[in-house]
C-alpha cells in the first residue's frame, strides 16, 4: 500500500490488487481459494467455438491480457461464439464474468443455452448496459457492469441452474445485419456468489489456491509496547468466522 516505508511483503501475480489494466500497483488482494472453470479463459478462434458466426482473432492486448476475436453475424441476431463446454451443477450459484469491447453493432448478446433444455440464461442490450432477457429454470442476477479506459467493458452476473448442463456460455454482436461484429475477450466462470481476480487457464480449469500473508522478519517491530497500523478494505464478505490478522510469540498466538 502507501506505507512501504513502514514494511513491504513480496507479491504475486495473481494477488496483486491493481486496477484492471494492470498498471498501478494499489496494494495486496488476499483471496479464497476459486477454480475458473473454463477452460480456455481468452477467446480465440483456436479454442473457443463458432455458432453460425465469422470469427477473427485480434492483436488487441487488451488489459494488457486479452488479444481479443471478432465475432460478426452472417445474418441473424442469435449467431454468436461459444466457449467449450462447462460444466454446472444443478443449485450451484456461479459468477460469470465477461470481458468485450464494442464492435460495429454496439450491442451484445451473453446466452447460455445447454442444448437439451433450450436457453436457459440470456442478456442482452447496448455494450455497457446489458439487462436480463430470459431466465428459464434457473436464477439470474446482475452484479455489476463496468467500462474501462481503453473501451473494454466487463460484466458480472449470477448464475444458477436449476438442472445440471454441460454446454458453453455465448456471446454475439446481437444483430441480423451481416458483417457487424462484437469484441470478445474472455470469460471467467467460477462457483460462488461474487467474483475474484482472473484466472488464467489454457486448456483446462485451474485453481488458485487461497492466498495468505506470512513473515517472520520483525525486526522492525519494538519489543517494548507500541501499535501496528493497517490499512485494509474488506472487498467481498465470506461466510464464517474470519481473521484480519494472527500473531505469536513462543508459546501463543492471538489475532483479530
Amino acid at each position: 500500500g502507501d506505507h512501504r516505508d513502514l514494511h513491504s511483503f513480496p507479491t504475486r501475480r495473481s494477488s496483486d490488487l491493481v486496477n484492471e489494466l494492470r498498471i498501478t500497483d494499489k496494494g495486496l488482494l488476499v483471496e479464497e481459494t476459486r477454480t475458473n472453470i473454463n477452460p480456455n479463459l481468452k477467446a480465440t478462434t483456436a479454442t473457443w467455438g463458432v455458432v453460425s458466426s465469422t470469427l477473427t482473432d485480434l492483436s488487441l492486448n487488451a488489459l494488457n491480457l486479452f488479444p481479443g476475436m471478432s465475432v460478426a453475424s452472417t445474418g441473424s441476431g442469435w449467431h454468436r461464439a461459444s466457449t467449450g463446454w462447462i460444466n454446472h451443477t444443478a443449485g450451484t450459484t456461479y459468477a460469470v464474468t465477461w470481458f468485450y469491447r464494442a464492435g460495429t453493432s454496439g450491442k451484445c448478446l451473453l446466452e447460455y443455452n445447454d442444448g437439451s433444455s433450450g436457453v436457459l440464461a440470456r442478456l442482452r442490450g447496448s455494450a455497457g448496459a446489458l439487462s436480463i432477457n430470459a431466465a428459464n429454470n434457473c436464477t439470474l442476477s446482475i452484479l455489476s457492469q463496468t467500462q474501462y479506459p481503453d473501451g473494454t467493458y466487463k460484466i458480472t452476473y449470477l448464475f444458477t441452474p436449476g438442472v445440471s448442463t454441460n454446454s458453453g456460455h455465448g456471446i454475439g454482436p446481437d444483430t441480423a445485419i451481416a458483417g457487424e461484429d462484437i469484441i470478445v475477450l474472455g470469460l471467467q466462470v467460477e462457483a460462488g456468489s461474487f467474483p475474484t481476480s482472473i484466472i488464467e487457464t489454457s486448456g483446462a480449469a485451474i485453481t488458485r489456491e487461497a492466498d495468505s500473508i506470512t513473515f517472520s522478519d520483525i525486526g522492525w517491530l519494538s519489543s517494548g509496547q507500541g501499535s501496528l497500523l493497517i490499512d485494509w478494505e474488506q472487498v467481498f464478505i465470506g461466510t464464517g468466522t474470519q481473521s484480519l490478522t494472527s500473531w505469536k510469540d513462543a508459546t501463543a498466538w492471538s489475532g483479530l
